[in-house]
């Protein structure tokens, strides 16, 4: 088993908890409500602002000569715009408190993550806007920016010669994990907001 296969294996419970939570559960649905849409991406938005900012000024050892983790909060928040989401009740204050982490490598492992939801933005992007409109804005779940995929194949492969270096895996794997708690909290939280405008 090599390095990436650990990171994967190791990660995979908190992986598979975001898709089975109930917002996604929504959004794959025959019947995704905007609302719920437009919910999760407040609620990402207001986690991973903070984070990817102390992510951005704490990775000047492992940082990509192109990318940066402060363009993830950038798309969510055009997507927000295009939207018409952005009132300031909705976005602050943050409720979420930034995982503590201390090394480089977890943060690079909180990164890999972040990036990595591309993947499977891809596919939740499609079936949006088949259901709510080809005009969907997508930037944060599949775009980014870059034809499909070329952001995470250019994050991939300047990943991947970083985790050839074997005492890096459990740092790396410890930012993942917060990472993905992180936006476990997102998802949650932007559950909570559709249920209460629900009940309104």
């Amino acid at each position: 088993m090599n390095q990436r296969e650990r990171l994967r294996k190791r990660c995979s419970a908190a992986h598979d908890e975001l898709e089975r939570s109930e917002i996604m559960r929504r959004l794959m649905s025959p019947r995704p409500s905007r609302r719920d849409y437009q919910a999760l991406l407040q609620c990402l938005y207001q986690s991973l602002a903070p984070f990817c900012a102390a992510m951005d000024d704490a990775l000047d050892g492992y940082a990509h000569p192109v990318l940066s983790p402060a363009d993830l909060p950038r798309f969510l928040l055009a997507d927000l715009n295009d939207l018409d989401a952005c009132a300031s009740h909705a976005l602050s204050p943050s409720p979420f408190q930034c995982p503590a982490i201390e090394s480089e490598a977890e943060w690079l492992g909180a990164w890999y993550v972040l990036e990595g939801a591309a993947l499977g933005g891809a596919v939740i992007a499609p079936q949006l806007r088949r259901h709510l409109g080809a005009d969907l804005p997508v930037r944060y779940l599949a775009e980014r920016g870059e034809p499909e995929h070329r952001r995470w194949q250019q994050f991939d492969a300047h990943f991947s010669g970083i985790l050839e270096h074997s005492e890096l895996l459990e740092p790396v794997i410890s930012g993942a994990k917060l990472s993905y708690g992180l936006i476990a909290q997102a998802m949650q939280a932007a559950q909570q907001r559709r249920d209460r405008s629900s009940a309104d």
